[in-house]
């Protein structure tokens, strides 16, 4: 249902290579064809370790897919986002599945329908916030601030907001609003990669960075993925959350 390529049967070598790349993601939400997408430009890029700040579910209608390919390969970094912790809720309190249908749409009954128990309990057990290093770099990762998994740094935020969210790293990562952004402070970085499975600057061109940890030249990537298909799975799970479709469409001509 939707699967292109068997990302789960590749091998990656990296023979004699430092490990320098690594690719920030986010709001995957459940979009394999985004997700796949970007998976082959990281190909291309040869990139060494991918960070996902959470929302891999919601949304839209593969998170099996999409969780399957994070827990096998062994360069994901994931940690959990709101859409994680709804699904949670959902599980433990079924009447609020109907509100969050409505709200969302059927992303989460699919969750539920085609999770295994694996794939759930791997999902609901990612970190709210991870604190890490690769080689001699160190990453602090969270979903939407520094104190909130649900709070929203916009890119236009003022500079004492910005200022607040950085951490001791020498890389924040938030995620949360589908807007990417850089910046940077103090010879600190703050970076917002924007969303995999649902950009809402141009709905239909994903978007991560890469950062390249021995020149530390940050990267923002765009990735044209097909809307059409997804389109049409709407249409047949959701065609009252006109949302899920509109998004898609947006910025493009």
């Amino acid at each position: 249902k939707g699967i292109t390529k068997d990302w789960l049967s590749k091998k990656y070598y990296y023979v004699g290579q430092k490990k320098m790349k690594v690719a920030i993601l986010a709001d995957i939400h459940a979009n394999i064809y985004a997700f796949e997408a970007v998976l082959e430009d990281i190909q291309k890029e040869g990139v060494d370790k991918i960070i996902v700040a959470g929302d891999l579910v919601g949304y839209y209608y593969w998170p099996s897919e999409v969780v399957n390919i994070c827990m096998q390969d062994s360069r994901f970094i994931c940690i959990r986002g709101n859409h994680e912790d709804n699904l949670k809720l959902a599980i433990s309190d079924p009447t609020k599945l109907d509100s969050l249908t409505k709200k969302y749409g059927s992303s989460y009954r699919i969750c539920l329908e085609e999770l295994s128990a694996d794939e759930v309990n791997w999902l609901l057990n990612l970190p709210q916030f991870l604190d890490f290093k690769i080689g001699n770099t160190s990453f602090y990762a969270t979903h939407g601030s520094l104190e909130e998994t649900t709070e929203y740094i916009y890119p236009d935020a003022d500079f004492k907001k910005l200022k607040e969210n950085f951490s001791t790293s020498n890389y924040t990562i938030l995620a949360h609003t589908h807007y990417p952004f850089l910046h940077s402070w103090n010879n600190k970085w703050l970076v917002n990669p924007g969303s995999v499975g649902q950009p809402r600057d141009f709905g239909n061109i994903a978007s991560y960075f890469i950062v390249n940890l021995e020149t530390n030249v940050i990267v923002p990537r765009r990735i044209a993925f097909p809307t059409k298909v997804i389109a049409r799975y709407v249409d047949i799970y959701d065609k009252d959350v006109k949302y899920l479709k509109n998004i898609l469409k947006r910025g493009s001509k």
